[in-house]
């Protein structure tokens, strides 16, 4: 499976597509983007306790982004983020749980001229998240207590979902600044054995990125090396 996928990402490299990333003329007929992203996330967890609620959290990390066509788009990433669920437990008290993941997502990107904006996009993939650790604790106005991390038996290392979204780019000099909305639903379990219920993570999240256009860079820096060689 490994090598299929060495295999078919050179014939991609080698095809009329992935060659024509570059400004012809004057057109942009592809691109290659490459920037930091940070943002919000709005995290649950199905199933956890008795009413769970929505718990505030982060995410950065990096984004890279390879246009097949002037449209169509190729997306990765790679993502610290803070998530997790808070349980009411009423009277007051509720319990606190974080979960912190390294994510990979993966994303195909449709993206459309608009006015006003260089594009609106829609994009769609599946990401893959490993725990790096998180923790939990029993919290009231009045009352905190430490919190206990995660332990292996109860929270799985790994989880992975599917990720629907959209957002607006505007170029700005050396590249283009975005924000984008976007749901993420979990497909595996994150937890097993005595909390096992089923339970499934989502996220509303939104995010602010800065792309540098690294195709314009390459040129830059050819056309700089050109005009300081010295002329015969």
């Amino acid at each position: 499976m490994k090598k299929f996928l060495l295999v078919s990402l050179f014939a991609i490299m080698l095809s009329p597509s992935y060659a024509q990333l570059f400004k012809i003329a004057g057109h942009d007929v592809g691109f290659v983007y490459v920037g930091p992203k940070a943002g919000m996330n709005f995290a649950s967890i199905s199933n956890y306790g008795t009413s769970p609620e929505r718990k505030v959290g982060y995410h950065l990390g990096v984004v890279g982004e390879i246009g097949l066509t002037s449209m169509l788009s190729l997306e990765g990433e790679l993502l610290y983020n803070s998530k997790g669920v808070i349980d009411d437990l009423g009277g007051g008290m509720q319990q606190n749980v974080k979960v912190n993941y390294l994510g990979i997502p993966l994303l195909a990107k449709l993206s459309f001229d608009f006015i006003g904006l260089s594009k609106v996009y829609a994009l769609g993939g599946a990401y893959a998240n490993v725990r790096t650790g998180g923790s939990v604790a029993f919290e009231s106005a009045t009352f905190s207590e430490d919190p206990l991390p995660l332990t292996s038996d109860e929270w799985k290392r790994t989880e992975w979902g599917l990720v629907l979204g959209a957002g607006a780019e505007y170029d700005i000099k050396y590249g283009k600044i975005g924000l984008g909305l976007r749901y993420e639903q979990g497909v595996s379990k994150v937890t097993k054995g005595a909390l096992d219920n089923n339970n499934r993570s989502s996220n509303f999240g939104f995010s602010l990125t800065f792309k540098y256009d690294l195709v314009d860079l390459f040129f830059r820096m050819k056309n700089k090396k050109n005009e300081e060689a010295p002329s015969e």
